[in-house]
């Protein structure tokens, strides 16, 4: 847009990020810090803004972490030493989830989906759409996306979970594919895009459609189903009508935003149904 944000408002975020990163490193590791560096490294050598992380707000945000990050080991080494802490370490084994070389090549469309019926349509409007007007905005995501997939093939530890740290970026670009141009601007996507975008909402809305058709019937299969029957058809009857009217909105508008939020409320929806699934289960266990 061209505006700046204001020199407070500028190191906030940065203070707000070095935060951020310390609890993710605390929690995750250091694999967290390596991420986001590869990330934020990258998008600037592709913006070429190498510059905008030289500056007195990422030095801040930087020693906010440093200390945030090193107040945990200090604290250990203050209460059982270094010889403790040292052996306690070399004994812990961090990795403990293996698989093979193509293991998120595999599990990528399971951890996107449904919303890996879209991936058609993005492969084929990314190229067009970062030689756009708009293009620029597209490469942090589509950065964030591709040094997190790459490196997570890099190590040995592997674990379909593991991509969760990518999925904010893929949402980013699936969602780009609805990124409305400003007046007097070209549209971006080209008919063809579009209509492949369309075609996998309508998929994703009637698979909703059955899927809410069936779900009154679930106690019949799944034994855990029948503790929360009235939630389950109550989601069902939600799911349908959603998927309806999301079907009709792609019949009758041109612009497919609509349809795209009722079907994010029937993945919500389904989503919430197999959940309480899962609590019937616990229930019937417990």
């Amino acid at each position: 847009s061209g505006i700046q944000p204001s020199g407070d408002l500028h190191i906030g975020n940065w203070l707000g990020a070095g935060l951020l990163l310390a609890a993710a490193t605390l929690t995750k590791g250091p694999l967290a810090f390596i991420l986001f560096v590869a990330v934020a490294l990258a998008n600037a050598v592709w913006t070429r803004r190498l510059h905008s992380l030289a500056t007195r707000d990422v030095l801040f945000a930087t020693a906010l972490w440093l200390v945030l990050v090193a107040f945990w080991p200090l604290a250990m080494l203050h209460d059982i030493g270094w010889a403790a802490w040292s052996q306690r370490l070399s004994e812990r084994d961090f990795v403990t989830r293996f698989a093979g070389p193509l293991h998120y090549i595999v599990n990528l469309p399971l951890r996107l989906a449904p919303w890996t019926l879209l991936l058609p349509a993005v492969a084929l409007a990314l190229r067009p759409s970062l030689r756009s007007a708009g293009g620029a905005a597209l490469r942090f995501p589509l950065t964030w996306f591709g040094v997190v997939f790459v490196l997570l093939h890099a190590t040995s530890a592997k674990h379909s979970r593991y991509l969760l740290p990518a999925v904010p970026a893929a949402s980013l670009l699936f969602l780009s594919l609805w990124i409305q141009a400003p007046d007097g601007v070209a549209t971006v996507l080209a008919p063809r895009v579009r209509r492949l975008r369309d075609a996998g909402l309508r998929v994703w809305l009637g698979l909703g459609v059955m899927i809410g058709v069936v779900a009154p019937f679930a106690p019949i299969w799944v034994f855990a189903a029948r503790r929360v029957w009235p939630g389950i058809a109550l989601g069902g009857v939600l799911a349908v009508i959603g998927a309806v009217g999301g079907l009709r909105r792609l019949r009758s508008d041109s612009d497919s935003t609509a349809a795209l939020a009722r079907a994010v409320v029937v993945v919500l929806v389904i989503e919430a149904g197999f959940d309480l699934v899962r609590s019937g289960d616990f229930l019937a266990n417990d």
